[in-house]
């Protein structure tokens, strides 16, 4: 529900369009980034354009598990936290990239 409405998720509205499912999508990512990341407040402003600026956890509220997992791991601790928690991988513009494909029992440089 938004603003009283139902609106669609993942999948095309009635008329065959996704812009109402998109919508909502980015709704529902910005609200459990904020919401796991403590960067709502009863103060405000609570904007979701600043959510990559600010600092996960930094105000003391947030999702515990998700802290401890930013805090001890390269792991994500809820969905969505890949959108400004983490940056995976920087390429420079310059250089190639290797990609190695591990085998399904091989962890590579993951850590726990």
């Amino acid at each position: 529900m938004f603003n009283g409405a139902t609106l669609p998720q993942n999948r095309p509205d009635d008329s065959g369009h996704n812009a109402s499912a998109v919508y909502t999508n980015s709704l529902f990512r910005n609200l459990c980034i904020g919401v796991n990341e403590g960067y709502f407040t009863a103060e405000g402003p609570n904007d979701s354009t600043k959510f990559s600026s600010e600092k996960p956890f930094g105000n003391g509220q947030g999702n515990v598990y998700a802290q401890i997992m930013h805090e001890t791991s390269n792991s994500y601790g809820f969905p969505y936290a890949d959108a400004n928690l983490k940056t995976l991988l920087v390429a420079a513009i310059d250089s190639p990239i290797t990609l190695t494909i591990l085998r399904d029992d091989e962890p590579g440089d993951y850590h726990g």
